[in-house]
């Protein structure tokens, strides 16, 4: 039998785990809602090692108010037994968890199923202890410990950990303007950054440009394994930033024409003067 020279067996390993890359990058594509593209791209993370693990919330479906709970529909579970299964397929532990409902302003609740996805069922095993607070929390509240520990998991910058976990410990005003960085004071230059997309995470006040390498990393990483993934968490992403310029300019403008506004409100009926007064803080809040 022919031996096979160390070197060669190195490039036939090579595109083995090039090949089996592109066939998980392919079926995570696929992947239908509700699992968006910033879910794709951190399953991709968590593949390469980039991220050590991930909680994936899948909303499977919403109850109107005062509807009697049931649980989800074979079509319902289709799209989690679909990303578990390609988890599987792959090597990647996808472990289910406890889901509670999840209750909304309007008394509706979403029913949501959560993965616990990692490249190891250690750091499953991790996650665990901190999830099963998170469902039946104790009369301690959050423990900083533990939010700590989950930062870890989700392979966060360790100083953005720190400023957050410190934070949890004594949530004041004061700290929290001390320990972590205000994302709207952000240059607007910096924040129509592509990779600023992939910041899913809270970034300290101290050494936030330090952690923006790690989100470049991440970036950089999914745009050269899909970059249909990273084009549409992208736009996405572009999406919610012009919202917020949209909303943001609105608000300065419409506060310019508030006293204005006032004026015609005036003299009005008093049996209106509620109405009058939601009338105003629409007008700055919205």
């Amino acid at each position: 039998m022919r031996r096979i020279h160390p070197e060669q067996q190195c490039v036939i390993e090579e595109m083995a785990a090039k090949e089996k890359e592109k066939k998980f990058v392919q079926a995570v594509e696929a992947l239908p809602e509700p699992v968006c593209a910033h879910d794709k791209a951190f399953i991709l993370l968590v593949y390469k090692g980039l991220r050590p693990g991930m909680i994936l919330p899948l909303k499977l479906f919403s109850l109107p108010p005062g509807a009697e709970r049931r649980g989800p529909t074979v079509e319902e579970l289709m799209v989690y037994n679909q990303t578990r299964s390609v988890c599987s397929e792959f090597g990647i532990v996808a472990e289910p968890v406890e889901s509670p409902f999840f209750p909304n302003d309007d008394e509706s609740e979403d029913f949501c199923k959560h993965l616990i996805i990692a490249k190891n069922q250690e750091t499953v095993d991790q996650f665990m202890k901190p999830w099963k607070k998170f469902v039946h929390p104790d009369e301690q509240g959050r423990d900083p410990e533990d939010e700590r520990l989950i930062g870890y998991l989700m392979g966060f910058p360790p100083t953005a950990v720190n400023a957050y976990t410190e934070l949890v410990r004594d949530h004041t005003p004061e700290n929290k303007q001390r320990l972590l960085l205000d994302m709207a004071t952000l240059p607007d230059e910096l924040k129509q950054q592509d990779y600023m997309a992939f910041a899913a995470l809270a970034l300290s006040k101290g050494n936030w440009k330090n952690e923006l390498n790690t989100i470049r990393s991440w970036a950089k990483e999914v745009k050269r394994m899909s970059p249909s993934i990273y084009n549409s968490a992208v736009g996405a992403y572009r999406k919610i930033l012009e919202g917020s310029e949209l909303k943001n300019r609105k608000f300065q403008a419409r506060k310019h024409q508030a006293p204005r506004r006032r004026h015609l409100l005036k003299g009005r009926n008093n049996h209106l003067g509620t109405w009058n007064l939601i009338t105003i803080c629409w007008f700055f809040l919205s």
